[in-house]
This record gives structure tokens, C-alpha cells and sequence, in this order.
């Protein structure tokens, strides 16, 4: 009982600390000093839970789940809106929701619609249609609108411009000079969309390994800064998701013979392309080693049953030892020589007067740290 109260006690002090910390209603201090419990749990779901990181977690679980039970639910409570009143941002309100359900060419006409009269030369509205129209293929059209929003207010957002700009490019085939902009874009924009979409297109070129490595930076910056928005959150799955595809290539690409036939087929096969994923995730999240891709080759044949694992038995990897191998205990190589390890003679400089036990006096040290190499 003590220390309930004691903890009772400690909780109301944190509690009314934070009113006064973060400028709340001083009339909160009284009710949690007042009802311990109770006041506390008030404050709590009143105050802090609103704008707190749970919250948005609840939130968007919540409207994830609405939409998977009623996925056109909001759409149509937009477009009902749309239909009592067509003002601007009824129509962009639904235009967004008509991107959201993948639907660009009626949020293409929703954001022409809005361009007349006062709103015109809108930034805002010239940058949704451009983002419409790069979505819905236009790109001809997409680059039109960007011009006139460069016309307009060229200092208006001009890093996500830039990065519908380069995606018209690369829409329209000028992939030299998309690259290009990529290339000087993803230094300064803020965001992972422009590193994802320049690390694709590195893939789609040819260039694997600056692709992969890309991808690499993506989750790196990710895990440092801890990003779980949801802007981002599609941008960190497509960037480990082709990670382990290039792993599992590459795994799957170095099996011989009929291990590798089926291994192949399986992953072309686009059901059974999550397995083959999941699996790669399981062996090592991205950042498989080389004993892991043996195992992925093993995997292989044991997810067709039309191979049987004792016929690919020599495909099979060798065990690694437990714990680590120290030099001597490893086999030199068929090629190397052992040679004898040179021997430093010992040292004939006598040692400087003063400094031995041999004098009767004490032996000072001083400890020598290295230098810097910036000083």
C-alpha cells in the first residue's frame, strides 16, 4: 500500500508538471490533485492523447480499416458533398480522393474545372494537375502545366516540380535526361519519393548495383531518422522490396541446372513471387550474406515438390562452424606456401639512465597517446 500511494503520488506530480510545462489550464493541476486516478486518466485522453503518436497510430489504423471494409466510402461522401455545394475545395477535396482510389482522369477534369476565374493561375491548383496528369499518363500535358506554373510563382515548391518534371521525362522516354534531374534532385529534396524513383530508374536502366545501393541509402536514412509517416512508408517498402528481389536474382541466377530452372519459374510466377520474398526477408531483411544466398538456393527446390532435396543434395551449402575461426586454425589455400614468420630481434639499445629499476629510483611513466590526424 505504501508504494501504490508513493507511485500514486510520483504519477500526479509528472501530471501537473506537464500543465504547467506546456501551458495547459491551470485548473487541470486541480483535478488531478484532487482525484488521483481518475483526473489523470482525464487529463490524459483529453490533453495529451490527441496530438500524441498514438493517436495518429489509432487514427490511421482506424480509417485503413474503414476503407478496406467500404473502400469507396469517402469517395462518395465527397462526391455527395460536391453535388450540395461545387465550390473549390469541394472539388479539389474530391479530386484528391479520386487520386487516392487511382481514378486520375476524373481528378484531372476536377482540377481543370477549378482552374477559371480568380483561380486561374493558382500554384496550387497548376501543381495538383500537374501531379493528375503525370499520374494519368499525360505527360506532354503534365509538362504544359509545369511550364505555367514556372510562369506563375517559380519559387513555388520547386523541389516537388522538379520531381514531376523528371517524371515526365522519363514517361516520354528521355531517360538520360531524367536520370540527370534525379541525379540533382535527391541531394535536396525532402523526402524519400525522389531517391526510390531515381534508384528504379537506375534498375530499369541496367545499372543494378548503383540501383541496390540506392535502395541501401533509402533504408538507412529510414532506420537513422526513424520514419514511419505514411508519405513515406510506401517509399521504405518499395525500396526493401527491390532489394531482396536483386538478392533473390542473384541467388537464384547462380544455381545450375534444373535448381535453378525452378527456382526461376517460381519467381516469374507472380503468386508465388511474396513467397519468394518473405522468405528473403526471413534469411536476412535486404543484407543477405553469402551462406544465406545458399540457403535461398536451397529454399528453392524446396518450394516445388516436383524436386526432390535428395536430387539436389550437392546443391546444398555446407554448414557454417559455430563461433569464429581463428587464422591458425584454418586451412591454407592449394597454391600457398607457408612461410616462416620473420622473427624481430630484441632490442640492443641499452635503457636510458633514470628510467630502469636498476638505479634505486623511481620509474616514471607517462602515458603517449597518438596524435590526431586534424591537429
Amino acid at each position: 500500500m505504501p508504494m501504490l500511494i508513493a507511485l500514486t503520488a510520483v504519477i500526479q506530480a509528472f501530471f501537473v508538471y506537464h500543465v504547467y510545462r506546456t501551458g495547459r489550464p491551470y485548473w487541470w493541476a486541480f483535478i488531478i490533485l484532487s482525484f488521483p486516478v481518475i483526473g489523470c486518466l482525464a487529463y490524459y485522453i483529453v490533453e495529451v492523447f490527441p496530438g500524441s503518436r498514438e493517436h495518429r497510430s489509432a487514427r490511421r489504423a482506424a480509417s485503413e480499416l474503414a476503407r478496406a471494409f467500404n473502400p469507396s466510402g469517402e469517395l462518395k461522401r465527397r462526391l455527395e458533398a460536391l453535388a450540395i455545394c461545387p465550390s473549390v475545395g469541394n472539388k479539389i477535396a474530391a479530386a484528391e480522393e479520386f487520386m487516392r482510389s487511382g481514378v486520375f482522369n476524373e481528378a484531372v477534369r476536377l482540377y481543370q474545372e477549378t482552374l477559371s476565374g480568380p483561380h486561374a493561375n493558382d500554384p496550387n491548383l497548376l501543381l495538383g494537375l500537374a501531379r493528375a496528369q503525370v499520374n494519368n499518363g499525360t505527360y506532354h500535358e503534365a509538362q504544359a502545366a509545369l511550364s505555367h506554373l514556372k510562369t506563375v510563382d517559380a519559387r513555388y515548391r520547386p523541389e516537388e516540380a522538379r520531381l514531376l518534371y523528371a517524371r515526365t521525362l522519363e514517361g516520354i522516354g528521355e531517360t538520360e535526361q531524367a536520370l540527370a534531374e534525379y541525379e540533382e534532385l535527391t541531394p535536396v529534396y525532402v523526402g524519400l519519393e525522389a531517391k526510390c524513383r531515381y534508384g528504379m530508374l537506375l534498375k530499369q536502366l541496367g545499372f543494378s548495383v548503383q540501383a541496390n545501393h540506392v535502395f541501401k541509402e533509402v533504408l538507412e536514412h529510414a532506420r537513422r531518422f526513424a520514419l514511419n509517416l505514411d508519405s513515406e512508408r510506401p517509399w521504405i517498402d518499395a525500396a526493401r522490396r527491390h532489394l531482396v528481389e536483386a538478392h533473390a536474382e542473384v541467388a537464384i541466377g547462380d544455381v545450375p541446372g534444373e535448381l535453378g530452372q525452378v527456382a526461376g519459374q517460381r519467381l516469374a510466377d507472380p503468386v508465388e513471387h511474396d513467397e519468394v520474398v518473405a522468405r528473403a526477408v526471413h534469411l536476412g531483411e535486404g543484407n543477405l550474406s553469402a551462406h544465406g544466398i545458399s540457403r535461398l538456393r536451397g529454399y528453392g527446390a524446396a518450394w516445388d515438390g516436383r524436386v526432390d532435396r535428395d536430387r539436389v543434395g550437392s546443391a546444398q551449402p555446407r554448414p557454417r562452424p559455430r563461433g569464429r575461426i581463428s587464422f591458425a586454425q584454418r586451412a591454407p589455400s592449394a597454391g600457398a606456401s607457408k612461410r616462416p614468420q620473420p622473427v624481430r630481434p630484441p632490442s640492443s639499445r641499452p635503457p636510458a639512465p633514470g628510467r630502469g629499476a636498476a638505479d634505486g629510483r623511481r620509474c616514471r611513466t607517462r602515458a603517449v597517446y597518438p596524435r590526431s590526424p586534424g591537429l
